[in-house]
């Protein structure tokens, strides 16, 4: 007998540790929209971000900095892009905890050396970053359907530099760098509005 009781206190404690904050029915099953703006791999370092979804479950994409401008420099040859795409699961209806799975690719290509800017047939070469991330966070929603979030998290990525060159006389392209991998920090801030 005395052992059904402690076994029984954990198992309510537990059910109440899960139960939702409140015991107002949830509501039908509906299809959500919304549009954000904020920083973190979920919104391509630092941009903007649709969502599409139901009560608990979404997918979004976005475009921000990390393809427009973030990985320019002096040797960058014009072209390249980068978006954010990734889903989400929120344990209420749209807000409170969620979990968020990002993803960024980011592609860009430099030429090979400063000689290569004003020739007619410039020799430029690839690059991109690839990011995939996991991020734990709050969201907060008024009635009016402004939503406030904040995350942390981290992944890894993978980043594949152009080949280039600085020399004075350039000389002949040899292999491409070999691509790097590593852990990468992650978080997420924003405001949107959803219907």
């Amino acid at each position: 007998m005395w052992r059904i009781v402690p076994a029984s206190l954990g198992l309510a404690l537990a059910s109440a540790l899960v139960a939702p904050a409140r015991a107002d029915p949830e509501p039908a099953e509906a299809i959500h929209a919304g549009v954000s703006i904020g920083v973190g791999t979920s919104y391509d370092l630092a941009g903007g971000r649709i969502e599409l979804g139901s009560n608990h479950l979404s997918g979004f994409f976005g475009y921000g900095l990390l393809g427009a401008a973030g990985l320019k420099d002096t040797l960058s040859a014009p072209g390249g892009g980068g978006f954010c795409v990734g889903a989400r699961w929120y344990r209420h209806v749209r807000r409170g905890l969620f979990v968020s799975l990002n993803f960024t690719y980011a592609w860009w290509s430099d030429y090979y050396s400063f000689d290569e800017t004003s020739t007619s047939r410039p020799r430029t070469y690839p690059g991109n970053l690839f990011t995939a991330t996991a991020v734990l966070g709050y969201r907060w929603r008024t009635e009016f359907g402004l939503v406030f979030e904040a995350g942390v998290g981290g992944g890894a990525y993978r980043h594949q530099e152009p080949l280039t060159t600085s020399a004075a006389s350039p000389p002949p392209p040899g292999p491409a760098p070999r691509p790097t991998y590593g852990p990468i920090p992650d978080i997420s801030l924003g405001i949107g509005f959803e219907l």
